[in-house]
């Protein structure tokens, strides 16, 4: 989720990029529009034992080491592999509410992950966008520093001219000038969520299968008081790697709704 602060950071950064773009889509999708939560199966084997702290959050205290180990996953501490390369393929929906209610966004996601020793890359696709084409965003962390590369104008982004984004090359800066470290990247905060007013509650823990590999499944619910906001969550996590292999989240508040699905690609 985009919503979580570490490598969710990078995600949050690329969502911004669609929802600006957004704003130049004057064309409406039904609002009615959703994804929905894959439904996947559960086997009677226990979990391993990696989950228990998400086990025993389920309906009960404990959201924040859950959280917490949740994300050390999702950010690619794996196992069984001195590297890391993941590949997802997928799809978001946003809409607002209000006045933006015109305001629609379906494109289809490409993410990738790579990781060997110190040195990671996080690179995000999303294509089918209106007048501005697709936007490629892409965190390179080397020996030589990290940098945020994109062909999208991104000082443009910053002052807010949205119809400035278009770039027909690939730029790059140092990831210090958009007020993050690699640091922060790789460390999970849980007080990250309180500073967007975010409630998390775990409500299912259960192995699962997903495309022939076996994964725990986790899935939850997420609020926001604040902004009448409400969500759900979902994942199932290689028993293998601890990857995620498929990744689900959908939320609502004042501001709109937005609708998330990955799926692992080979």
């Amino acid at each position: 989720m985009g919503m979580i602060g570490g490598t969710g950071r990078i995600v949050a950064l690329g969502i911004i990029i669609i929802i600006a773009v957004a704003v130049v889509a004057d064309y409406a999708i039904n609002n009615s529009k959703s994804i929905n939560q894959p439904a996947m199966p559960s086997l009677t084997s226990a979990v391993p034992p990696e989950f228990s702290a998400i086990s025993s959050a389920v309906n009960s205290s404990g959201t924040r080491n859950a959280t917490e180990t949740l994300a050390a996953m999702v950010q690619g501490f794996g196992r069984n592999s001195s590297n890391v390369s993941v590949h997802y393929n997928g799809i978001f929906y946003g809409h607002l509410s209000g006045f933006g209610s015109v305001i629609s966004l379906d494109t289809p996601l490409y993410i990738n992950y790579t990781r060997s020793g110190g040195n990671f890359s996080f690179s995000f696709n999303a294509s089918g966008l209106p007048l501005i084409g697709p936007i490629f965003l892409k965190l390179v962390n080397s020996s030589s520093g990290a940098e945020v590369c994109s062909n999208a104008n991104l000082t443009a982004l910053e002052g807010m001219n949205i119809l400035g984004m278009k770039s027909k090359t690939v730029s790059c800066r140092q990831a210090s000038k958009y007020g993050f470290s690699v640091q922060q990247l790789q460390h999970f905060n849980y007080s990250d969520l309180a500073g967007y007013g975010l409630t998390v509650n775990y409500t299912s823990v259960h192995q699962s299968t997903y495309d022939g590999q076996n994964c725990t499944y986790i899935s939850g619910n997420v609020g926001q008081p604040s902004k009448s906001g409400a969500g759900k969550f979902s994942m199932c996590i290689s028993d293998y790697t601890l990857m995620p292999l498929t990744v689900y989240a959908s939320f609502k508040n004042t501001q709109g709704s937005m609708y998330l699905l990955l799926n692992e690609t080979n």
